[in-house]
């Protein structure tokens, strides 16, 4: 489990996790940026509400390099907000919300082929839809 903020991850683990928190191999305080994880390591990488944190040129290099940490036949799925046309600028939190195109683009050029997509079901049509791709 990755999150840049230490708070979270204590969180995670004592609050969220519960009594599964021993099944966490281990805790990374990281941004994604930066991060590398290991090599051929991973069955199933999961980024949720967090790509629209990234720019364009860090999202897809940390896509390369998680596709490098996936063991054979391993998913990386994302799931993230997806603006209607274009991209928009989130003033409260300063994330970009980018159109589910743009996305599968950033995806393509980072080498990997996508799978599966589709959009989260049950949400109210005033907000942004909510998309989940999964790729390898």
């Amino acid at each position: 489990m990755l999150d840049m903020m230490e708070e979270f991850i204590l969180h995670a683990h004592e609050v969220y996790l519960g009594d599964y928190a021993d099944r966490v191999e281990a805790y990374y305080l990281y941004n994604l940026q930066e991060f590398s994880p290991l090599t051929k390591r991973y069955d199933v990488i999961w980024l949720q509400w967090v790509a629209c944190h990234l720019t364009d040129k860090d999202l897809m290099e940390f896509l390369m390099r998680a596709k490098q940490s996936l063991r054979p036949n391993g998913v990386i799925f994302i799931k993230d907000n997806m603006a209607r046309q274009g991209c928009k600028l989130d003033p409260i939190d300063s994330s970009i919300i980018r159109h589910l195109d743009i996305m599968k683009n950033i995806i393509q050029t980072a080498g990997l082929t996508i799978l599966d997509v589709e959009k989260q079901e049950g949400f109210p049509e005033a907000i942004v839809p909510v998309w989940m791709i999964a790729m390898r």
